[in-house]
């Protein structure tokens, strides 16, 4: 009961600080009266937008959470399935933790820009972001790519190894995804969402009925498959009408400005899994996990220094343009 008061009472007293908010505000001519208004005219256009993020919200997350309850339904082991399910979902959750920050960076600026309606900054922006945001993201996904095994191998055991695969597609998927969020902040400032908005609902359909048929054949696989399904589509939609019609930028530059980061990518864990150098870090410690977390810190060590040399060498980024520009 007292902690119940506790709570009413310091509720009540939050909410009466409203009242000097109000106050204020009215001797400093924020407002015009303290009596509630309706201007739907300028409210019809929040509505709108907010409206359709709400729905594209609604629609990712449908495709994203929906997917366990989908293997629970129709696997016939579904406790089982939705445990390897549930642990191979940190390491792309944490990817895309990590990755969503950029939207929050990129917002604002990109409606600064649509307002003011100068194009050249538009396409200035989303060619040089669209790079960099790329680097960073194969930075972060690649080197679990490459240790995918070693990963799932320290994190739950060696008798789960046989997820290492599914991992690798899981974090592939998310760079795919992550890579358009430059593009994507570009198209919420623009406001015009409503293409977007019938796709991602007809695409989390898709991608929910592919999870399902393909369930008894791959397990957790077809959850990951699925997902890859709906992301795929999505970015095809980017490039195909996005990127040309209402950003009107070449589909090309921004498509290159993800391939050249990931091809550099791609060849350096070429190159560490499978020249006869292969590292092996033999039983430098008694606890076997720590061992796996010592040999993926060393390949992905390796790994990093190999890209930041490529990428320096064929000027996929330019650090004295990064240096020398806000």
């Amino acid at each position: 009961m007292m902690l119940s008061a506790y709570f009413f009472w310091l509720t009540a007293l939050g909410a009466v600080l409203i009242v000097p908010y109000a106050v204020k505000c009215k001797a400093g001519g924020l407002i015009d009266s303290h009596r509630p208004a309706f201007y739907w005219k300028d409210f019809r256009v929040v509505l709108t937008f907010s409206l359709s993020i709400f729905a594209l919200s609604l629609f990712q997350t449908t495709a994203t959470q929906s997917r366990p309850i989908i293997l629970g339904i129709f696997s016939d082991v579904g406790p089982l399935v939705n445990t390897e399910f549930r642990i191979l979902e940190v390491v792309p959750t944490f990817i895309i933790a990590l990755g969503s920050t950029f939207s929050g960076i990129f917002l604002p600026k990109t409606s600064e820009m649509v307002a003011r309606g100068n194009q050249r900054e538009i396409e200035q922006f989303a060619y040089k972001w669209a790079r960099l945001t790329s680097v960073i993201m194969c930075a972060i996904c690649f080197p679990f790519i490459l240790c995918s095994n070693e990963v799932i191998c320290a994190y739950v055991g060696e008798e789960y190894s046989y997820l290492s695969t599914w991992l690798a597609v899981w974090c592939v998927t998310v760079l795919i995804q992550m890579h358009t969020t430059p593009g994507n902040a570009l198209v919420l400032a623009y406001g015009k969402t409503k293409d977007l908005v019938i796709v991602t609902s007809i695409n989390c359909v898709v991608s929910m009925i592919i999870n399902a048929v393909l369930c008894k054949h791959l397990q957790v696989g077809s959850a990951i498959i699925g997902y890859f399904a709906y992301v795929v589509v999505i970015m095809g939609l980017y490039y195909l009408y996005f990127y040309k019609k209402l950003l009107l930028l070449n589909r090309w530059q921004m498509l290159s400005r993800f391939v050249y980061p990931a091809l550099a990518a791609l060849a350096c864990m070429l190159a560490i899994r499978f020249f006869p150098w292969q590292i092996d870090c033999g039983q430098l410690f008694d606890n076997t996990r720590v061992n796996y977390i010592a040999k993926c810190i060393i390949k992905s060590s390796v790994w990093l220094a190999m890209y930041a040399a490529t990428i320096r060498i064929f000027h996929i980024v330019d650090f004295k343009e990064l240096i020398n520009k806000k």
